[in-house]
């Protein structure tokens, strides 16, 4: 559901959709504190950072993506889906920390880490670990590791566990961005 008000928030250029959908998930969260809401909560703070950068309102989609890192920094007892919920969205707050960013990125690779270690079978753990490698600038060792840590998100599946309640994001962006991997390296075979 997130995903699809993101969807429509963008073909509409307007986050009515998102914030509706953000306002019931506060509700829910009001009703019926949890760990699951928190994480959802979370995720659609970065969902909206993204629409707001693609706004380019900077500012606003800082805040957003502060408020998921609080959400799931906050998180008490975090299992493995959510430190990796908590480092793609520190990755993505980084383009807006300036001379922070070297610190955070040590975060985003100690909580895709813990993600993994978790659970060696979480894809979206691997997926964050490798989108963080692969934004890293190659001076700053970055690109060594994306394309491996991709093809093992590839090849586990979205969940352990079939819930509809649990996350199951991360093998389509592991796809489209083991491609720009490939694109990238002028690999158009494999890509």
């Amino acid at each position: 559901k997130i995903f699809d008000a993101f969807v429509q928030t963008n073909i509409q250029k307007d986050p009515k959709v998102l914030l509706d959908l953000k306002g019931k998930l506060q509700n829910l969260a009001n009703s019926n504190p949890n760990k699951v809401v928190t994480y959802w909560q979370s995720y659609l703070q970065y969902y909206l950072s993204i629409f707001y950068v693609t706004q380019k309102n900077a500012e606003k989609a800082e805040e957003e993506i502060d408020t998921a890192v609080d959400l799931m920094d906050d998180m008490r007892d975090k299992n493995s889906e959510d430190y990796a919920l908590l480092a793609l969205s520190q990755s993505f707050s980084i383009q807006f920390k300036g001379f922070k960013a070297m610190f955070i990125s040590r975060s985003i690779k100690k909580n895709g880490k813990r993600a993994m270690a978790m659970e060696p079978k979480n894809l979206r753990a691997y997926y964050v670990l490798a989108s963080n490698d692969f934004y890293t600038p190659e001076k700053y060792g970055g690109g060594e590791q994306a394309e491996s840590l991709l093809l093992k998100a590839i090849a586990l599946p979205e969940q352990l566990n079939e819930n509809p309640y649990l996350p199951s994001w991360g093998k389509a962006e592991s796809y489209e961005l083991l491609v720009k991997h490939y694109l990238k390296s002028e690999d158009k075979v494999n890509a």
